[in-house]
């Protein structure tokens, strides 16, 4: 059996066909993970309210400063338990005043 010009052509035809069809499958999966433009416009929007990294950054400094102020007026700060104990102490010594 011989293949005639015509039988070459449509083979050729046909595996131009498969090698096209296989590209644009693979370029479709590698494209297919990245947004359209479209899919960039609707992120825009959903972001423009949040803050620059540099805004970001001042109020987290502004943050962090007044959570170390508090921890060190809390580090000062004496506890209910010393508090109560402080109060005993100046209860029995008040007693002790009034019974001499």
């Amino acid at each position: 059996m011989t293949l005639t010009k015509l039988d070459f052509q449509a083979i050729k035809k046909l595996v131009r066909l498969e090698i096209d069809d296989a590209l644009e499958q693979k370029l479709e999966e590698k494209l297919g993970r990245y947004p359209a433009k479209d899919e960039f416009k609707e992120l825009e929007i959903k972001i423009k309210f949040l803050p620059t990294k540099d805004e970001f950054y001042v109020s987290m400094d502004k943050l962090m400063k007044e959570l170390s102020t508090i921890r060190e007026e809390l580090a000062l700060t004496p506890s209910f338990t010393q508090v109560a104990d402080l109060e005993e102490k100046v209860e029995a010594l008040e007693k002790q005043i009034h019974a001499v």
